[in-house]
């Protein structure tokens, strides 16, 4: 089975070129984490899985109103 690549939002891209092309750092475990940026070779998936959910629902909770609400 063919996984598609799906960009993590917490990859940062190294400045070093001794890193490699396409490796970088996983802000989620401040930085002690190498990474590529794919979710699917995630080393740390449960930590990932579980800030992902806790973000879901804080945004969940937050009530957006435009502009025009209460004129």
């Amino acid at each position: 089975m063919l996984m598609m690549f799906k960009e993590c939002p917490f990859y940062r891209a190294s400045e070093a070129l001794l890193m490699g092309k396409g490796i970088g750092y996983c802000d989620l475990d401040c930085d002690r984490t190498t990474c590529n940026g794919d979710v699917h070779l995630c080393e740390k998936p449960d930590a990932l899985k579980k800030h992902v959910m806790e973000q879901k629902r804080r945004e969940k909770g937050n009530i957006h109103f435009s502009g025009t609400q209460g004129l």
